[in-house]
């Protein structure tokens, strides 16, 4: 369904500013990425930032990596340190094209840790997400993912 990972974050972000900013003028999506693929701003009374890490497993990969091929950037490095702010404040959203899994599996990094990671850590080098997620978490419509992130968001 997408060609590649942009193709299913530019999905989820026009999903997220077309069902969710539109309705909810305290929601603003920021284009720029830096520290994850997706961040939302909160703002008002209750201000707040969260963060969408997008991944997708294409036909002819193997893997499914986590951070750069030596073991560093932020996404091991969240994991490892597992700060308080991103274990409420981000959500992995993955894609597989290799699965029926019927949609977007959307999960937390506590979930990920436990369950998902290749090797059961994340190492030094060439960390990866388990394929056995897509069997294991149930995809949701573009609807579902709406409903999950509105929920996430306490909106």
């Amino acid at each position: 369904m997408y060609v590649n990972e942009q193709e299913f974050e530019n999905h989820l972000r026009n999903l997220i500013s077309t069902k969710i900013c539109t309705t909810h003028n305290d929601i603003v999506i920021l284009d720029n990425k830096n520290i994850a693929d997706i961040v939302i701003c909160k703002n008002g009374d209750n201000q707040a930032l969260y963060f969408i890490e997008v991944k997708h497993l294409k036909i002819n990969m193997g893997r499914l990596g986590i951070g750069g091929k030596d073991g560093r950037g932020y996404q091991p490095e969240i994991l490892t340190k597992r700060p308080d702010y991103f274990e409420s404040n981000l959500l992995w959203a993955m894609y597989s094209e290799k699965h029926d899994n019927n949609g977007i599996v959307l999960v937390t990094s506590e979930q990920l840790c436990k369950s998902y990671l290749q090797g059961d850590e994340v190492g030094e080098k060439h960390n990866g997400i388990k394929q056995d997620i897509f069997a294991k978490e149930k995809g949701l419509s573009d609807e579902g993912f709406i409903d999950s992130i509105l929920t996430w968001l306490n909106c």
